[in-house]
């Protein structure tokens, strides 16, 4: 039936296909261009139901498609499909047949592009037209017709960084990891968390230790490490914060360096600085100028002491006090000789410094290697904890260690000797008239001058001897000039002429002058004070014993010869004081030989004598007591000159040749001596008699009349006695 509500404007019947039936052709208007349409007259063909894509479900009455297919009769492609021919939506679908084909990869996966990437399908690119609305379109609901003639054409939009046909190639970047939402793609880690490579790793790695990842996308974990101090990661691994180990760690490294630093100058083997040396309870002591750091006995040298017997062998030392040593010899047995000392150094043998020097009971290199060890354990567990880089702050910490260690080593280092403040306060305090001079008798120095020296250093001194003096005393006052001591202080012309032992105590050396001279300003040649110590070879005439001092002082004008005795008479078992001796003697024969008359030679003789000093007073005037002038006596009795020593063997021979040679040699010299000590003995016998008498006096003065007699008897008969039992 056409009708005005068909549309059609004009048709008309005819046989168009020659079948032998009238076929219906229609047009809108019989003068329009537009499209003819043809009707055949024949049976109606039944429509396939769902477009031959599905199959219709009588049970509920609709389509289930196949694949690939959607709407209610299958005739739109579904997501992941397209129209490979573009047929319009809206063509019905008994018109046309559609097929959709699948995007890439959806045959082999349940998602197209490999889930990597969106497929340009119809649908997507239908969604991507239609703009204007608020909603996605609906795949199940019909396409509207105004977008139903765009088509996808299947190909895969990949994810950055993927790529190919099916979005099968590519890696995720480091720091990036492979994640699934709505498709697989590359994220960035999480700050706490890096990768390190490209992969396609589908978690990251939390950083571990004492680092960080400050960022997201990180490649690696940053340690925590600050260049002022120790730092550590916080909890989300993000940044890092000054930790708490900083306090404990810094006072455990100061103690260590300090501990470190103050080790370290005690490995070299330093030489222990001699304060003292004598004997105390009958064995050789040395206390040192600081502690000796000694754990077990020792071998030690000396070194400078000027005394030939501490500084010609090997010893051993035993400690007794942090400061005080005993000497011994190699076998271990206390040495009971008089060494006496106070400057030099003591050195011990390295393989006993680095065994037997330390404290706490443990030698110095065990000390060092284990503040070592605990200095490395506290690095290495620092860190372990932290970081193995150094800050700056722990290198303040060493450094302010060290020098707190420098400090305190500074503070406790051995000062000066006792005896080496007592020399400098000496030198400022007294007002020397230092006044250089030739060698002879113008060397003489005062008593006075020599009380003024054993006043000020009798602490030292004590009942030690010229060697003593000479080295400690003597040469330390004069280096600077390196003069005598006598041209230091301000030298006199000689009156006396000492001759004396040099290991004879100075106390009782002192106490003879006194006994000689009361008056202080007499003048004595002695040849410790008189000779230049610096320059003993010139003293002595470099072998000739005319040139030497000694000869020129005798013989320059000296009003004679003191011999300061002991009871050991040890001077006269001394080469230069035979020399003295045998100059003394030569001076009084050529005395005698000038003189003309008795007159003369008595004059002569009151001018130049041989005396003999002790402790209690001079032999020569009676001075001193009987039992020592016996003692002197029977000691001389029995010494033969000749066998008289010297320190330097040169010396002595010299010396023998020199007394051999003149008329008498040996024997003259003994008669000399022999004559001279009998002179002294009846001095001191007379001398003894008028003080026997002295007391008789005294006696009977206070003794009352009546008993005069019988204590009188009793004296005579208690002497005759007594001269019986010396005659016996």
């Amino acid at each position: 039936v056409l009708g005005p509500d068909t549309g059609l404007s004009s048709f008309v019947f005819v046989d168009w296909d020659s079948d032998g039936d009238l076929d219906l052709l229609t047009a809108e208007s019989s003068r329009d261009p537009g499209p003819v349409r043809h009707f055949e007259y024949d049976y109606c063909r039944l429509a396939e139901s769902c477009s031959s894509q599905g199959f219709c479900s009588h049970s509920v009455g609709t389509c289930l498609y196949f694949p690939g297919h959607t709407l209610a009769d299958c005739s739109a492609c579904s997501p992941g499909y397209f129209d490979l021919e573009r047929v319009n939506v809206s063509i019905p679908s008994e018109l046309r047949i559609r097929k959709c084909s699948a995007c890439p990869g959806l045959g082999e996966a349940s998602v197209p592009c490999s889930g990597r990437g969106i497929c340009n399908d119809d649908l997507h690119v239908r969604a991507q037209r239609w703009q204007s609305k608020s909603q996605p379109i609906d795949p199940s609901m019909p396409v509207p017709t105004n977008i139903s003639h765009f088509h996808g054409d299947g190909t895969c939009v990949c994810e950055p960084p993927f790529s190919g046909e099916n979005c099968e190639m590519g890696l995720c970047l480091p720091g990036h990891k492979y994640v699934q939402s709505s498709l697989w793609r590359c994220e960035p880690c999480m700050p706490g968390s890096f990768l390190s490579s490209y992969g396609l790793q589908t978690y990251c790695n939390l950083c571990t230790g004492n680092a960080y990842a400050p960022s997201s996308g990180s490649k690696q974990c940053v340690p925590c490490e600050s260049k002022w101090w120790r730092t550590e990661v916080n909890g989300e691994r993000t940044s890092c914060e000054a930790s708490f180990l900083n306090l404990p760690a810094c006072a455990a490294l100061l103690l260590l360096s300090f501990l470190l630093f103050a080790v370290v100058p005690f490995l070299a083997n330093r030489p222990m600085r001699v304060a003292d040396v004598q004997l105390k309870e009958g064995a050789l002591t040395l206390t040192t100028s600081g502690r000796h750091w000694l754990l077990k006995p020792v071998k030690v040298t000396f070194l400078d002491t000027s005394h030939p017997l501490l500084d010609s062998k090997t010893y051993i030392v035993k400690a007794q006090n942090d400061r005080q040593l005993r000497v011994c010899d190699t076998s271990g047995s206390a040495l009971t000789e008089q060494a006496d000392a106070s400057r030099g150094t003591c050195h011990v043998q390295q393989l006993h410094h680095i065994l037997r020097r330390g404290i706490l009971g443990m030698p110095f290199v065990v000390c060092f290697a284990l503040l070592i060890l605990a200095t490395a354990a506290y690095f290495l567990l620092l860190g372990a904890l932290l970081s193995f880089q150094i800050s700056l702050l722990e290198v303040l910490m060493l450094l302010i260690g060290a020098l707190l260690a420098v400090a305190v080593h500074w503070w406790f280092r051995p000062g000066k000797r006792p005896l080496e403040r007592d020399l400098c306060r000496f030198a400022a305090q007294s007002k020397f008239e230092t006044r250089q001079c030739p060698k002879g008798p113008g060397r003489a120095i005062c008593l006075q001058q020599l009380e003024d020296l054993y006043s000020f250093f009798s602490h030292h001194i004590g009942f030690r001897n010229m060697y003593y003096l000479c080295s400690n005393l003597v040469k330390p006052l004069t280096m600077q000039v390196a003069l005598s001591y006598a041209e230091l202080v301000g030298p006199s012309s000689v009156q006396w002429f000492v001759s004396h032992f040099w290991g004879m105590p100075f106390e009782h050396f002192i106490r003879c002058l006194k006994g000689h001279v009361p008056v202080q300003m007499t003048s004595y040649w002695i040849c410790t004070f008189s000779n230049n110590q610096w320059k003993v070879s010139e003293e002595l005439g470099h072998g000739n014993v005319e040139d030497s001092s000694f000869y020129l002082a005798l013989r320059g004008g000296c009003q004679g010869t003191l011999f300061v005795l002991d009871e050991e008479v040890l001077p006269l078992t001394r080469s230069w004081c035979l020399f003295e001796l045998f100059q003394t003697e030569l001076l009084s024969r050529e005395v005698e030989q000038n003189c003309e008359t008795r007159q003369t030679r008595e004059t002569h003789q009151s001018a130049f004598q041989l005396l003999l000093g002790t402790s209690s007073g001079v032999m020569n005037y009676g001075e001193s007591s009987m039992d020592l002038a016996l003692k002197i006596s029977k000691k001389l009795a029995t010494l033969r000159l000749q066998d008289a020593q010297a320190s330097c063997p040169e010396d002595k021979v010299m010396i023998n040749e020199a007394v051999s040679k003149h008329p008498g040699g040996f024997q003259a010299v003994n008669a000399f001596l022999f004559e001279a000590v009998k002179l002294a003995l009846q001095q001191t016998e007379l001398r003894f008699r008028t003080d026997v008498a002295q007391l008789q006096e005294d006696l009977a003065s206070a003794c009352p009349p009546a008993t005069e007699p019988v204590l009188l008897g009793r004296l005579n008969s208690g002497h005759q006695t007594d001269q019986t039992e010396g005659k016996d």
